[in-house]
């Protein structure tokens, strides 16, 4: 799958990590809003 545009809106309110090698992504998660801002830089 390639990476050209990340938009979107999840009625859910989930939150997704990629990992991503350029425009190729590798991987793509769920995550709750608690891990996904665990991950996030400070």
């Amino acid at each position: 799958m390639m990476l050209k545009e990340m938009t979107g809106y999840d009625p859910e309110g989930q939150y997704v990590t990629v990992q991503h090698k350029g425009q190729y992504v590798k991987r793509v998660t769920y995550v709750s809003k608690e891990a996904f801002l665990e991950r996030m830089p400070q």
